[in-house]
This record gives structure tokens, C-alpha cells and sequence, in this order.
């Protein structure tokens, strides 16, 4: 082979490499290029200016922190307590297991992972609620069904080397949950009485469809073909999955609805159609002016896509009725900070080569446990998160990177231990030319927004909501409850994509945030729920 022939091949396996990252190869150039990536930063003014800077007034950032670590337990409070139910009774023999929704599973909408606070007494099959609603079922435990681990024997020699590593043990306190919202699932529901006084039993699970985005439950086989309105609650009286169906008896799944639609573009769809006047004009402009689609399904009454904090409802082990009351009290609260998930992080390098981009560099990486995702925080606020972690250093992506990503929680400045509203994921777009944050917020239809707007209203008339921003649950790495600024939420905001309002959603302007100069911390570990056995045990966290 001819020396040209040979580069072009190296040239050419070398790109087919740089597509996809080789674990392996990635640590061997770590290890070669580590020397040089440690001196680097030296050399680089920036260093010198990030370590000489001027002290800062320590007794006015102590009284900040004192503040806002505050209101971040005000607002943990708020939420554990808002996974209770206040209108549907606990049955007796039913001792709840409090868990914080820790991600959604890769690309579904339909499975999350709760870390729960006693794993022992969780089983497949029961039933998990977030306040009055009925949410799943507990569909998997990844600690009792580990993956199988049968590496070859190129695999075994890179073990060997030391240059790969076995799967990592799936965490003992997480569980995965399935949604109702997932095409298989199914739950006995029962609307008590319908706009015709009747009662209904029928079947739950799934998306009904629409052809907007508005999410509606499915129902199936109800018993009343006319039963359009009502509330529908759980209604398992024989019991699913080892009987654990009948602990959600009660709980809501939302309200029955119906609605016209307009019929689809297509002609696949005439069979679900039906008229609306006796025209018999077949042809397909005629069709799509005379007809349309009933659509009959269940409005939840929460944002499947911003649940926190959820119960999962499991027998109690004594003979004794339990009390919830006194475990509601007793619920462990660790502020965000005193969790033991976090070190201290010195700030080497800030700035990108690139204008537009907000990243810095720290010196703490893969050898003290960080991985991708893990938040950086100064003080109690959201700094940004760890894009690049590498043996020594990482690189952080901050608040103010473009495209940086968070899921967020608001929280009332009047009411701060009033529950917030779960904004979902916002998005970004860099800094504003006052040098606050601007964020792309997308109020979805079926979101928890417009009910959230009124009950701030005043005098039936909604207004502007003075908000602090918080982060949520739902991303592994970054704990809930770290402050990302203030802002104001406006009184006519409406869902992304409709006439109100452009498909963009609404630009929201965020003051008081992270300075990017330190003091630093990251977050190392990422489980929230640091003391699993404390409610199990009874024992009640300080408050």
C-alpha cells in the first residue's frame, strides 16, 4: 500500500472514530495530554485576574445566602407537602412512601424514575398519586432487576488494562414508575355522576388523540356511550397487580370532556367522522366543511410533565391504622445544601473562545466523582452545569450560555409557601443588554399555568406574577430548590403556538443572578433524598 493510500485510511478510520466518542481511547489521550491540560490554565490572564481579584463584603453575602437558603426551604416544604392529598382520604391500612421524580427514562414521556425514601417497602404494581391524582404504577425496580453483565473477551481485556469499567450498580432507592399516559396502561376509573345524574364505569390509559396539543386521557369501553362530563376517580374494587389496585380507590384521574374537532386533512380518517347538516356532497371540499370529530377524554388535573414529588401507596406492615397526619409532620427536609452531595469547586478559567458563549472551568473533575450534568452553584444559586468533565478540570456551561437548559419551578414572592407552579423546561437565550438572564419560556396547553395565573389574580382579573425562579426535579445531577433569579411572569401569557400568542412562547427577563466569581460548589453526588431510612423509621428532620 502506497503512502498516500495509507493516510487517506488512517485519515479516514480517524473521522469514522471522532463521530461516535471510544471510552478507551478518550482516557488513554486524557491520561497523554494531562500534564499539559494541568499548566495550561497558568498561563492564561484570566487566571491571574480570577485569583487577585477584590475581596467582596463577606457580611453582606451571608445575609443573601441566610435569604435565599430560606426561601429554598420554604419551597421544598411546599412541595413535599403538595404530594399529599387534601381532599381524598388515605385508607387506613395504607402507609405512603415519599419519592422525588429523579428523570425521565431516555426519550419517553411515559416512564419516570422516583428515588423514593424507603425502597424496602416498595413492589411492583402500586399505585403512586401526587396530591388528589392518580398518576401510575410502580413498573420496574432497577436494583432488583439488574441488567446482565456479559462483557467478550475484548471487553475483559480492557477491564483488565484499566481502561474500561464494568456497568455501575443501578441505585437501591430509585424505582421507575409507568405513566398513564402510556399507550399500555390501564386503570379502572368510575365517573359517580355524569351531566345526566348516571354513574359510568369505564377504562383509563393512554392519550386521547387531538389535533392540537391539548392532553386528554383515552377512556375505553365506558358503560355509557352518552357520558360526556363528569369526574372520574379510580375504581379497582377487585384489585390489580397482587391487589395493590385497590389502594388508589378515590384518588381523581381528572374530568370527563367533550369536544368537536375539525376533521383531519386527510380522507384515512372518514370512517370516525359524522355530519353536521344533511348535505349529501361527496366531494372532499364539502366533506371537510360538513364535518367534523367528537373527541371524548380526561382533562388531569396536573401537568404530567411537571410532577416533583409523589407518593407511592403501599400496605402498611402492622395491624395498626396508620397515621398519616403525624407522617405528613414528620416528613425529613434536608435543605439543598446539607445534603453531602457537594465540593468545593476553584474557579480557573473564565470565558469561551467562541463570543457568544458563557462557559468557564473549574478544578475539580472525573477523579472527584463528577460527571455530566452536575450543577455548579454560588451560594444557593444555579451557576450552570458541567458540560466537559476531564480527569483534573471541567468545562461548565452557565445560565447565560445560549441554549443552557433547566427545568424550573416558580414560586410566588407574596406567598412563598403557597405550592409553585411547574413551569417545565426553559431555555436560555444568553445575556440581555442590562446584563440579565433572558429565558425561553413555552406555556403549553394543559400545563398547570392558567389555574396558577387565576388563584394569583386579583378581583377575577389576572396580573403579573412577581416569581422566584428555582430549579425543579427531573434532572439527574442537579438537586431541587437552587435559586436562578426573579422575574415576572405576565398576566397574558398563552400557549406556545396559538393566536394569542407567537410559537416562541414568552422571552422572560431574570434579575439577581449567579455573578459567575465564587465562592463555588459542585455537585458530586445524585440522589436527593439523602436519608432514605429517616421516614422509615419515624425519625423527624429539623426544620
Amino acid at each position: 500500500m502506497s503512502s498516500r493510500a495509507a493516510t487517506v485510511t488512517i485519515a479516514g478510520v480517524s473521522a469514522l472514530l471522532a463521530l461516535r466518542p471510544f471510552g478507551p481511547m478518550d482516557r488513554l489521550a486524557d491520561l497523554v495530554t494531562l500534564p499539559s491540560r494541568a499548566a495550561a490554565p497558568l498561563g492564561l490572564p484570566a487566571t491571574l485576574v480570577t485569583e487577585f481579584r477584590a475581596p467582596k463584603e463577606s457580611g453582606a453575602d451571608e445575609t443573601r445566602l441566610a435569604g435565599e437558603s430560606e426561601l429554598s426551604v420554604q419551597l421544598e416544604e411546599a412541595v413535599l407537602f403538595s404530594a399529599w392529598p387534601t381532599e381524598v382520604e388515605l385508607r387506613p391500612d395504607v402507609k405512603p412512601v415519599v419519592g422525588e421524580v429523579d428523570a425521565r427514562l431516555g426519550r419517553s414521556r411515559d416512564v419516570i424514575r422516583v428515588r423514593v425514601a424507603d425502597p424496602k417497602r416498595v413492589e411492583l404494581g402500586q399505585p403512586v398519586v401526587a396530591g388528589d391524582v392518580y398518576i401510575g404504577r410502580v413498573s420496574r425496580i432497577p436494583f432488583r432487576e439488574p441488567s446482565a453483565d456479559d462483557p467478550g473477551l475484548l471487553e475483559r481485556l480492557m477491564r483488565a488494562l484499566r481502561l474500561s469499567s464494568p456497568p455501575l450498580e443501578p441505585p437501591r432507592d430509585a424505582v421507575d414508575v409507568a405513566l398513564v399516559t402510556g399507550a399500555d396502561q390501564r386503570v379502572g376509573g368510575l365517573v359517580l355522576e355524569d351531566q345526566e345524574g348516571n354513574s359510568c364505569a369505564l377504562v383509563v390509559g393512554g392519550l386521547a388523540w387531538r389535533p392540537d396539543d391539548v392532553v386528554w386521557l383515552a377512556i375505553h369501553a365506558p358503560e355509557r356511550r352518552s357520558t360526556s362530563q363528569g369526574v372520574v376517580e379510580v375504581s379497582e374494587p377487585l384489585g390489580l397487580d397482587e391487589d395493590f389496585g385497590v389502594l388508589g380507590e378515590g384518588f381523581k384521574i381528572g374530568r370527563l370532556r367533550a369536544a368537536e374537532v375539525a376533521r383531519p386533512d386527510t380522507d384515512s380518517e372518514w370512517a370516525f367522522m359524522r355530519p353536521l347538516s344533511g348535505a349529501e356532497d361527496d366531494s372532499r371540499a364539502s366533506r371537510s366543511e360538513l364535518m367534523t370529530r367528537r373527541i371524548v377524554g380526561i382533562q388531569s388535573y396536573i401537568d404530567f410533565r411537571g410532577i416533583n414529588q409523589v407518593l407511592v401507596l403501599a400496605p402498611s406492615e402492622g395491624a395498626e391504622p396508620v397515621d398519616h397526619d403525624r407522617m405528613r409532620e414528620e416528613m425529613p427536609l434536608t435543605p439543598v445544601l446539607q445534603d453531602g452531595g457537594w465540593g468545593g469547586a476553584r474557579l480557573l478559567v473564565t470565558g469561551d473562545a467562541v463570543p457568544w458563549r458563557s462557559t468557564l472551568r473549574v478544578d475539580r473533575g472525573i477523579r472527584d466523582g463528577l460527571e455530566v450534568g452536575a450543577a455548579l452553584v454560588e451560594g444557593v444559586r444555579l451557576a450552570g452545569r458541567v458540560s466537559d468533565p476531564r480527569p483534573m478540570a471541567s468545562a461548565v456551561a452557565t445560565v447565560f450560555d445560549p441554549g443552557f437548559s433547566v427545568n424550573v419551578l416558580a414560586q410566588s414572592e407574596e406567598d412563598p409557601k403557597a405550592p409553585p407552579l411547574a413551569m417545565g423546561r426553559l431555555t436560555s437565550e444568553g445575556r440581555a443588554a442590562d446584563g440579565s438572564l433572558l429565558l425561553r419560556w413555552l406555556p403549553d396547553r394543559g400545563t398547570a399555568w392558567p389555574a396558577w395565573a387565576l388563584d394569583s389574580s386579583t378581583g377575577g382579573r389576572s396580573r403579573d406574577v412577581e416569581v422566584t425562579l428555582w430549579t425543579g426535579s427531573g434532572m439527574v445531577r442537579v438537586p431541587r430548590g437552587l435559586r436562578i433569579g426573579r422575574a415576572t411572569l405576565p398576566a397574558d401569557a398563552r400557549p406556545a403556538g396559538t393566536a394569542a400568542d407567537s410559537e416562541e412562547g414568552c422571552l422572560l427577563r431574570v434579575e439577581e443572578t449567579a455573578s459567575l466569581r465564587g465562592p463555588f460548589q459542585v455537585r458530586l453526588g445524585g440522589a436527593r433524598l439523602s436519608r432514605t431510612d429517616a421516614l422509615a423509621d419515624g425519625e423527624a428532620a429539623p426544620r
